[in-house]
């Protein structure tokens, strides 16, 4: 995909990362609770697509 950034922002960007982890591994983001880090949310516009061929 290509695309260009149409929104950036930190707020609930802790809460997406851990929902996802919550998803995929059964827990909180690893590493990340408790430290400075900043996340950020960015929302993207995609401009294309590039797919490889179906047979």
């Amino acid at each position: 995909m290509r695309g260009r950034v149409i929104g950036s922002t930190t707020e609930g960007a802790a809460d997406n990362i851990d929902e996802i982890s919550q998803k995929y591994l059964g827990i909180d983001y690893p590493g990340f609770g408790g430290t400075s880090t900043t996340r950020r949310l960015l929302t993207i516009a995609v401009d294309s697509i590039a797919h490889a061929p179906q047979d």
